[in-house]
């Protein structure tokens, strides 16, 4: 086999640091690239969870604020119309 070099791959398609073959390290080299495949699509799915929820309390934020926006149109209108009933 003598200095053989094996690479493992990300799901991304990037390869990591190649690690020696040797029978010692073979172990190491497939928990290491286990590990990072894992942490890699950990972090995807938190980044795409991050997303969804900044996307959840953006819409929550625009609907609250078209709710007090209606609510103040609504008592602005009221009391346009108790103005104007009270002056005739």
């Amino acid at each position: 086999m003598g200095n053989r070099r094996r690479t493992c791959v990300k799901s991304s398609g990037l390869i990591l640091q190649p690690q020696p073959a040797f029978v010692d390290n073979e172990v190491k080299r497939i928990f290491s690239c286990s590990l990072n495949l894992i942490t890699s699509k950990a972090s995807i799915l938190f980044l795409v969870f991050k997303i969804i929820l900044q996307l959840l309390f953006f819409r929550l934020y625009t609907l609250m604020e078209f709710i007090i926006y209606r609510i103040s149109l609504n008592f602005l209108l009221d009391q346009d119309l108790k103005k104007s009933s009270v002056g005739h």
